[in-house]
Parts: C-alpha cells; sequence; structure tokens
C-alpha cells in the first residue's frame, strides 16, 4: 500500500474531515459539484464557504491540497487507508481501519473529480520554467552627436524596450529586449495569428472539450 505523508498544514483538516458528520459532507460533495476547474486555491474555500460548516476553511484547504493524489490513484479506497496510516504514525490514537473515517475520504475522493482536474491543468500551466506575468513597451527617442554637440543637423532614433515580467519557480524575474519597429511588426502579427488559431481551435472543438483557461 502507498504511503503518503500529510504535511503539518493538512494534518489540522484532515482530523476534522474524517470526523465531519455525513450531513456535512454531503455539502462539501454537493458544493464541489459547482467547482469552476479554472478557479484558484482561494475560490474553493470561497465556494465551500457557503456551506456554513465549521471550521471549513481548513477542511477545504485540507481537500483542495489532496487534490493531485487523485491524479495517479484512482482507487479512492486504497487512498484513503493509505492516508489513515501516514496520519495515525504521529496521530496514534487515530485508527487507521476505521471503516467510517474511510468511508468519509472515499466519499469526498469520489466528488472531487473537478478538484484533480483543477490540479492537472495547474501542472499543464506550469509545465515551463518560466511563465509570463505582465508585459510593456518603452518607447525613447535619443539623440545621436555628431563631434561638435552645439553643431546643426543632428540626428536622433527612436528605441523600444520590451519589458517583460516572468515567473522562474516562482520568483518573479525581469528581463528588457531591445526592438525596432520591423520587430514590433512581427509581433503584433505573431500574436494576432495566436489569438486567430486559438479562437478557432475553440469554436471548431467547443462541442468536443471545455476549454479551461487560467487568468493571472
Amino acid at each position: 500500500m502507498a504511503k503518503f505523508f500529510i504535511p503539518e498544514t493538512l494534518s489540522k483538516g484532515f482530523l476534522k474531515l474524517i470526523n465531519t458528520a455525513d450531513r456535512e459532507l454531503q455539502l462539501i460533495a454537493e458544493a464541489m459539484l459547482e467547482f469552476d476547474v479554472s478557479a484558484k486555491p482561494r475560490d474553493f474555500f470561497h465556494l465551500l464557504e457557503k456551506t456554513n460548516i465549521s471550521d471549513i476553511e481548513d477542511i477545504s484547504q485540507t481537500i483542495f491540497g489532496m487534490g493531485f493524489l487523485l491524479i495517479e490513484n484512482s482507487d479512492h479506497e486504497d487512498l484513503a487507508k493509505s492516508l489513515l496510516s501516514s496520519y495515525s504514525v504521529n496521530n496514534v490514537d487515530i485508527d487507521p481501519e476505521n471503516p467510517e473515517f474511510v468511508r468519509k475520504l472515499k466519499y469526498i475522493f469520489d466528488h472531487s473529480a473537478k478538484v484533480m482536474i483543477n490540479h492537472k491543468a495547474i501542472g499543464l500551466y506550469t509545465s515551463s520554467k518560466y511563465i509570463y506575468r505582465s508585459s510593456n513597451l518603452i518607447t525613447d527617442i535619443r539623440p545621436v552627436f555628431n563631434g561638435n554637440v552645439a553643431e546643426g543637423g543632428r540626428y536622433a532614433m527612436i528605441t523600444q524596450q520590451l519589458k517583460i515580467v516572468y515567473s522562474d519557480n516562482g520568483d518573479d524575474q525581469t528581463t528588457f529586449i531591445s526592438m525596432d519597429l520591423t520587430d514590433l511588426n512581427a509581433l503584433r502579427s505573431q500574436i494576432d495569428r495566436a489569438i486567430e488559431k486559438q479562437e478557432t481551435l475553440m469554436t471548431d472543438c467547443g462541442e468536443l472539450f471545455k476549454f479551461i483557461e487560467f487568468g493571472n
């Protein structure tokens, strides 16, 4: 049986979850069916908060935190037993074989499909080392002087710098890229084409897929 480590941040909610009454578990499960797979973890808490269950923030954090385990573990009963076994190592008063605890965890896992999809989508979205955050273009005019600064017939050039802010393993980094008018037109053309391709795919395949879109 696979062993899993339950971090301290989820331990409190885990204990509350396995001791939650069935009616409250049903309310949680019903709320989870409304979860938007493109939403963020905080949105998951706000959704479950509507159940008015005591300590729902700890419970929602634990449920969402365990969502990634469902990607590789389709046997929810076995997963529940493994988690209970792991949890009982540092919590000896918990019986890992308690069928009620297993049943409650399995029930939640059985209703966590959208949470699992959210974790898979986030994994795809963040699979690249660098994640785009923001950008802007800085346009400037730079005089080019000849040998005699006071002499007429001066020159100038317009400079364009593309500032890009991106995430590198969770840390924001900034880089500047020099561009000219030809570069800007090429970039605009590429962006327009990418947008057109995405809109076309979403239209053509809209009946086959429910597209997930993450915002910054």
